[in-house]
């Protein structure tokens, strides 16, 4: 038999107290439906994300996370804050907007397609 300290170790002691109370009250059954609320529910439904992969995968996409944020609100009424749609975009869905090269300004536009050719 393991002791408590034992037990609780890698976890917070107040859900192993949690835990076992649930489990006194309504047994193995009770801990194995318990479902705990992880916070407020994302707004990124799947059939946002998945207009958003499509105008992600569009050659002609968003060019600022500003853009992405006007047309989220426009689109769907979502206002979500700046880092929030730059995690949804990195992170959840893996991608990155398309961001063009700085061109200097005294660039010979047709030396530069004669050189790619």
């Amino acid at each position: 038999m393991r002791t408590r300290r034992e037990l609780a170790q890698g976890c917070n002691e107040s859900t192993l107290y949690r835990c076992f109370w649930l489990y006194q009250k309504q047994g193995l059954e009770g801990l194995i439906e318990h479902h705990s609320p992880n916070g407020r529910p994302s707004e990124l439904t799947p059939e946002i994300r998945q207009a958003l992969e499509q105008k992600l995968s569009d050659p002609q996409g968003w060019r600022s996370y500003g853009e992405l944020k006007e047309w989220l609100q426009r689109e769907w009424g979502i206002q979500a804050a700046y880092t929030t749609i730059h995690g949804w975009v990195r992170y959840k869905l893996g991608a990155k907007l398309k961001r063009g090269r700085k061109r200097s300004h005294q660039a010979d536009l047709q030396q530069q397609r004669q050189f790619k050719k």
